[in-house]
């Protein structure tokens, strides 16, 4: 929904300079929602984060054209009474957690790259699907969520926020389009993707 708000919406407005005659439907969700209904044919394509997670779902064709950091924070408070400074797999675990759906599968994801192993159970005290209800929900101290980097950064340089470090290269969510295979597009379709690849190298 982050990707759709803040690039989408300014390609979108860029495409339509040059080719006014155009018209988009803008649908946001949640990844299983858009990947069901690109795979009944209701969307001609989408954009999710972490696809290959759930592809093996739906009988989509998936291809990776952008990533970025996540990473597990915590407010100042928050993790001053709860994890002070110590970052095992056994600390954090006890935590209270923000998820996106109710099977956390983006925080089983933080686990697995960090960690090696997925969490069989773990408390999630707030589930909510938009990014920026996720970090409202940080701020007032519910506990830890998995979010992209540059929407805290500020946060964590002031320290209202402070970020779980683990020994290990960043984890990186995966955004991917993904569209119905053997599916044919129009011209239409195929210069509004090639200028979204463009854009999302040069960034």
């Amino acid at each position: 929904m982050q990707f759709g708000t803040n690039i989408l919406v300014k390609e979108i407005a860029k495409f339509k300079k040059q080719y006014p005659n155009t018209n988009f439907e803008l649908e946001l969700g949640i990844p299983p929602k858009l990947l069901k209904k690109v795979s009944e044919n209701q969307l001609h394509f989408a954009f999710v984060d972490n696809g290959d997670h759930f592809t093996e779902q739906y009988p989509v064709m998936l291809e990776n054209i952008w990533s970025e950091q996540f990473i597990l924070v915590g407010s100042k408070k928050y993790y001053n009474k709860n994890i002070k400074g110590d970052h095992s797999f056994k600390q954090i675990i006890e935590c209270n957690f923000l998820s996106y759906v109710n099977h956390g599968p983006v925080l089983k994801m933080w686990f697995k790259h960090h960690f090696k192993k997925s969490p069989t159970q773990f408390k999630i005290g707030l589930v909510v699907e938009n990014v920026h209800g996720i970090i409202n929900g940080i701020q007032a101290d519910l506990g830890l969520g998995v979010v992209p980097d540059y929407l805290v950064e500020p946060r964590i340089k002031e320290g209202s926020f402070i970020k779980i470090n683990v020994k290990d290269k960043e984890f990186k969510n995966q955004l991917s389009l993904v569209q119905l295979p053997n599916k044919k597009t129009t011209l239409t379709e195929k210069i509004f993707l090639s200028t979204i690849r463009a854009t999302l190298k040069q960034s």
